[in-house]
């Protein structure tokens, strides 16, 4: 089960998520970053302070999501990361290619 609530401060838009990105609830957190492409968002916080596993699935969503937004000049921006979903995206060397933030202060 998956929970995404889409709020927009100080000109960013943000994506906050909630329970486990994996197979099955990867397309969802897919549909709602095309939905903010859609609607014309450049950058894009991925608030991950309620995200305790991400799979391949999500780091693909990630990816693609974020090379569509390069493309434009924009890009995603990981935020609060637990240290088990880091340690992920240091392995995978994901924290190479995204901007990742401990909190607000990182923005």
């Amino acid at each position: 089960m998956i929970e995404c609530t889409t709020t927009k401060e100080s000109g960013l838009a943000r994506l906050n998520i909630k329970g486990r990105i994996d197979t099955n609830t990867a397309p969802q957190v897919q549909k709602e970053l095309d939905d903010l492409i859609a609607a014309g968002e450049q950058k894009i916080v991925l608030n991950l302070e309620e995200v305790h596993y991400v799979s391949s699935a999500a780091l693909r969503v990630f990816l693609v999501t974020q090379k569509q937004l390069k493309r434009s000049g924009g890009e995603v921006i990981l935020c609060g990361a637990a240290p088990s979903v880091m340690e992920v995206f240091k392995l995978s060397g994901f924290d190479q290619i995204f901007r990742v933030v401990k909190g607000e202060e990182g923005m």
